[in-house]
């Protein structure tokens, strides 16, 4: 019976005769400098990964620099720009503030002159207007409360102080003041008798057709048409 320990050699048939005559603290010596020279390539590796991410970020903080400067070039070429035309601006501003306050301004305008033009042709014969007084409103205050029973919604009251020597001729011309575009109301509230004449007192209440309407806004641009697909066809056949 043969047995074979754990320390009894393996005989390998053909196999290249070797032995190591090297004692073992060279072996050791050549493992540790194999660990030596892997933790210095880890060390190494380590420093070249973080000069690398580090240029990176240089070159990324450098890239946004540059954009913060050209913005803020920009920027200040815009501002420089604007200054340039601040005049302009104010003028246009300015302009618009003079537009809205004559809108404004001109919302209650009556111009009397036409208006008394238009009522002498409404006189009879042998009547005359001596003088005549207005109220109206304005912009900001309406006109105030008539007491005159019966009075429609009206922007302007006149009174009209007249001498006729025919009574007759104060009733005609109370009908007569019907005529007028901004009639809303006439009434004879007074007739004195005189030497030789009457002097008759009429009060005339005026609707917002005397209003000039002279500064009104400027009518928005009508947009074009949209073009009809069968007309467009027809004229490119």
């Amino acid at each position: 019976m043969s047995g074979r320990g754990p320390k009894d050699l393996r005989l390998v048939l053909g196999a290249s005769p070797r032995v190591d005559l090297l004692p073992p603290e060279v072996a050791e010596r050549k493992r540790g400098a194999a660990v030596k020279r892997s933790v210095v390539m880890g060390v190494v590796g380590a420093i070249v990964l973080s000069a690398g991410a580090y240029a990176f970020a240089s070159w990324q903080a450098v890239e946004a620099s540059m954009a913060y400067d050209q913005a803020q070039t920009e920027t200040n070429s815009l501002l420089a720009q604007q200054n340039e035309f601040a005049a302009v601006r104010t003028l246009t501003t300015q302009l618009a503030t003079v537009n809205d306050a004559q809108q404004i301004g001109a919302m209650t305008e009556i111009n009397w002159n036409d208006f008394y033009g238009r009522v002498v042709p409404t006189l009879p014969a042998d009547l005359s207007i001596d003088s005549f007084a207005v109220e109206s409103s304005s912009p900001t205050v309406d006109i105030s409360p008539s007491t005159a029973p019966g009075q429609g919604a009206h922007v302007a009251r006149a009174t009209f102080n007249a001498i006729t020597g025919n009574l007759a001729s104060a009733q005609s011309w109370v009908v007569n003041l019907k005529n007028l575009p901004e009639y809303g109301g006439a009434l004879a509230t007074s007739i004195t008798r005189e030497e030789g004449f009457y002097r008759v007192t009429v009060f005339l209440l005026i609707t917002d057709a005397a209003y000039t309407d002279r500064y009104q806004p400027a009518p928005a641009a009508a947009e074009p048409a949209p073009a009809d697909p069968a007309a467009t066809e027809s004229e490119t056949e």
